[in-house]
């Protein structure tokens, strides 16, 4: 699986998705997800592709198909936000709210300094 904090376009986290899907099931195919997303075949194809951007109405069931959720749901929302806007100075405001749910997942503490510190 992918980690969230690894993508910088929405869309490499449907096409990570197809590519896994695709190795355990050698049938699966652009129309399978597609359907999936209320999307025909080779509009999928496009967007997997960047040429395109996934419809306003495919992005929940995209969430919903990739099983993201909490800080994951809102980093794509993001992205997805990013990449449509043509405005240079939204971009950048995107781009430093995408940094900060990184950051959050950087600066968190992990288990073993957590028992280290109640054990201090």
């Amino acid at each position: 699986m992918v980690n969230f904090l690894d993508i910088a376009d929405y869309r490499d986290f449907l096409k990570a998705y197809y590519e896994r899907r695709k190795k355990e099931m050698p049938l699966f195919s652009y129309r399978m997800m597609g359907e999936k997303l209320g999307l025909d075949a080779s509009y999928l194809f496009r967007v997997l592709q960047k040429k395109q951007h996934l419809p306003s109405h495919a992005i929940p069931m995209a969430k919903e198909l990739l099983g993201l959720s909490g800080r994951a749901a809102e980093y794509f929302d993001i992205l997805v936000a990013s990449a449509q806007t043509k405005d240079t100075k939204k971009k950048a405001e995107l781009a430093e709210q995408a940094v900060a749910l990184r950051d959050v997942e950087r600066k968190s503490i992990g288990e073993s300094e957590l028992r280290f510190l109640s054990e201090w």
